[in-house]
């Protein structure tokens, strides 16, 4: 992660190119930073401001889908049993598109119900009808798994098969 470079030396840059004349490039390659840099500190410092750093890394994106958030609980609410993939499905008809990412940590979040099936890939009752009748066996166990205990996502990955 890249870290922000000190006051003082934006402000001995900045000093390059007033006091000695130097361009942009030349204050740049003498003290080792980019050229767009001393040109961004060089228009903060004619605006009056100093040269500070803005803030490293965190979230610059969440207020986006924030944004929509009653938009977003309403369609939820309309149909609880909504996997997160249909609900992306279902918000892309209006126009608001969200990554399943953007969408999963926006319902971890929030929490609006006991626990929002956030992490089944299909609906909790298209998967009992999906698995009526079929049972899971951990082929590194060999115990059997019930959909109602064992994440799908997860049994697929640790291996379970339908047997």
């Amino acid at each position: 992660m890249s870290k922000a470079l000190s006051l003082d030396l934006r402000q001995r840059t900045l000093a390059a190119v007033l006091k000695d004349g130097l361009s942009h490039r030349e204050a740049a390659a003498r003290f080792k930073v980019s050229a767009a840099s001393v040109s961004r500190w060089r228009a903060l410092a004619a605006d009056g401001a100093v040269p500070m750093h803005g803030p490293l890394g965190g979230d610059r994106r969440s207020h986006i889908v924030e944004g929509h958030a009653d938009a977003i609980l309403t369609v939820f609410h309309a149909r609880r049993d909504m996997a997160l993939a249909e609900l992306q499905a279902e918000l892309a008809e209006p126009g608001l598109r969200f990554g399943y990412g953007t969408l999963r940590r926006f319902v971890n979040q929030h929490r609006s119900g006991p626990h929002l099936r956030a992490i089944f890939p299909i609906s909790i009752k298209r998967l009992g009808e999906i698995t009526a009748g079929v049972r899971l066996r951990c082929r590194f166990t060999g115990r059997k798994a019930s959909y109602r205990s064992v994440r799908i996502s997860r049994a697929t990955s640790l291996g379970c098969q339908a047997a």
